[in-house]
């Protein structure tokens, strides 16, 4: 039974957090101080408190409040796995995980630690030890649909597709509006072929408020739903990553053939390759355009509007062209070579839970590839990375052309000088397929839907070879097979 004091106090906290609620926050703050001197010996308030500071963003503030709840009650796992998460937004990884395994300690049958220690593994590139936490999450809580929804990545992750589809579903089922959930199970869908459904699914993406566009959509203009398009113009508006942007681009020739005028809205790095192409009417990179059409359309609908199977991607190469005369400036400026090799060993990082972000290595990893005298290896590199080339591995002769490259039709015209381009997973390796350049593609073990599970080749660019990790995290292997091709291709 509850002493007086114990129910006053419940019942002060009860109205600390009713001010909250109402945005009373300094209120509700000057309330619990005063609940902290009047009942010094009570772990609640301290408790209250951090995680109030906590939702402020006041970390080192917070790990102080609650490390006091817990110092007065040890015995709450609450408590531990609240002062896990502050921790772990401090950086402090090693220190949470302590945490949320003594809070799983005190009570194995609550969720929130199981999941908060599967969320820092699957941060840390650990999706296989993470699968066990998020399991566990969701055998305490069955509804707990966040648990389900990364127990699907892990299980993407390691290729466990059927299992990761599962999880998938019982997160939709749990609410059936979540945009991230149907997305999540669109690129599982769409890495096993199953077309029809992966389209339907990735259009869920746009309930995000379309904020995957590069650009607003236009007021009063309907979004395209497969209507015919004689006589009409249509708005195609770039979406995402450049890749994205890149790959899906093989489209304007098709709807050029159905419609009148074809404009698109691009981002300027993409805007000087795109306006070479005689099937876009206008090109353009303003944010304030305002561009008339009949309608838009985002560029990755297209695919579910034409109903693409992996027997109908429109296959024609190269469908873009480099600038001639950028072309001939980039022959002066490479120097003749045994072999030029473009090298792109860095990506942009994904989404924070996202496991198949790992998809960057390092140009130390790739110094395998310097397998014979003559070699000249030219970084496509951009950014920070780009500066690893300072001090390159022994021997390795490498050609730094960040400074000199202002978008992607420098860089079309740099590969078409090349003999080979070797990349990771990003927009530079879409850039050397839409060119039908030959390109070699360095995957994680884990890759993202459009390279498929295990296959070599791709469907979306002949020009391509995939190189897999054979384990998550595992570079060596395919860089080797790399080696070996490259030692073959200059024996006499």
């Amino acid at each position: 039974m509850s002493s007086p004091n114990h129910t006053a106090l419940l019942e002060q906290l009860e109205q600390v957090i009713h001010l909250q609620k109402r945005g009373e926050e300094e209120q509700g703050l000057a309330l619990l101080h005063s609940l902290i001197k009047q009942y010094p010996g009570h772990s609640r308030p301290y408790f209250i408190l951090g995680l109030t500071l906590f939702k402020q963003d006041k970390l080192t503030e917070a790990s102080h409040q609650l490390s006091r709840s817990i110092a007065i009650n040890p015995a709450e796992a609450e408590y531990h796995t609240t002062l896990g998460s502050v921790l772990a937004k401090m950086g402090k990884k090693g220190l949470a995980q302590s945490r949320w395994k003594t809070a799983i300690q005190l009570n194995p049958d609550r969720p929130e630690p199981y999941f908060h220690m599967g969320d820092s593994l699957i941060d840390s590139g650990q999706p296989e030890k993470a699968i066990e936490f998020f399991k566990k999450a969701v055998q305490a809580d069955p509804n707990f649909q966040e648990a389900w929804n990364n127990l699907g990545l892990c299980q993407m992750a390691l290729r466990l597709l059927d299992e990761s589809n599962e999880s998938y579903a019982h997160a939709i089922a749990i609410d059936p509006e979540n945009p991230d959930c149907h997305i999540n199970l669109a690129m599982n869908l769409l890495i096993q072929k199953d077309f029809e459904r992966g389209w339907e699914e990735y259009e869920w993406r746009l309930k995000r408020q379309l904020s995957t566009l590069s650009f607003p959509p236009p007021a009063n203009t309907p979004r395209w739903q497969g209507e015919p398009l004689t006589g009409k113009t249509l708005l195609l508006i770039c979406e995402q990553g450049f890749g994205d942007s890149l790959q899906f681009s093989r489209y304007f020739a098709v709807l050029k053939k159905s419609c009148k005028r074809l404009i698109l809205q691009t981002p300027s790095p993409l805007a000087p390759l795109f306006q070479q192409l005689p099937e876009l009417d206008a090109v353009d990179s303003r944010m304030d355009s305002q561009q008339l059409a009949d309608y838009y359309t985002p560029l990755l609908s297209i695919p579910y509007l034409l109903k693409t199977t992996d027997q109908t991607i429109p296959s024609t190469f190269p469908y873009l062209q480099p600038n001639r005369e950028k072309v001939a400036y980039w022959r002066q400026r490479i120097p003749q070579a045994t072999l030029r090799i473009g090298l792109v060993w860095e990506g942009k990082s994904l989404f924070q839970n996202d496991p198949t972000r790992l998809r960057s290595t390092t140009l130390e990893a790739l110094s395998g590839l310097n397998v014979a005298e003559g070699i000249l290896f030219v970084s496509l590199q951009k950014g920070e990375p780009g500066r690893q080339t300072l001090s390159p591995p022994p021997g390795m002769t490498i050609l730094n052309l960040d400074a000199d490259i202002q978008d992607f039709s420098d860089t079309a015209a740099i590969i078409t000088n090349l003999d080979l381009l070797i990349s990771i997973d990003t927009a530079t390796a879409h850039l050397g397929g839409a060119l039908n350049h030959p390109t070699w593609v360095l995957l994680p073990f884990a890759s993202d839907w459009r390279w498929g599970i295990e296959q070599t080749t791709s469907p979306w660019y002949p020009s391509l070879t995939l190189f897999r990790q054979e384990r998550p995290n595992g570079w060596q292997e395919p860089i080797d097979k790399m080696a070996n091709l490259l030692k073959r291709r200059l024996e006499p």
